[in-house]
């Protein structure tokens, strides 16, 4: 996406849904990508966001991504900052 149609999409939400596939990291990871894009351009503490991760095949996947998502959701708060 080019930065001007992300500044412009940022500007304009009012909430967000991602959903990703537990059984696809790099779902995540682009969810990611795009939420520290969007980030970059509004305070992302404005934005209400709801995060949906469809069920893996098994538990053991699915515990592991869970370790892995929340790490990366720490990650993301401890980064964020108010704009001024």
């Amino acid at each position: 996406m080019f930065p001007s149609c992300r500044l412009q999409f940022t500007a304009w939400v009012d909430a967000v849904i991602f959903v990703f596939s537990l059984e696809n990291e790099s779902s995540f990871k682009a969810i990611y990508n795009y939420y520290t894009q969007m980030a970059h351009f509004r305070n992302s503490a404005e934005i209400p966001l709801i995060l949906v991760g469809t069920q893996a095949a098994s538990l053991a996947q699915t515990l592991d991504c869970y370790d892995k998502i929340i790490k990366q959701l720490s990650e993301l708060d401890q980064q964020k900052e108010p704009k001024r």
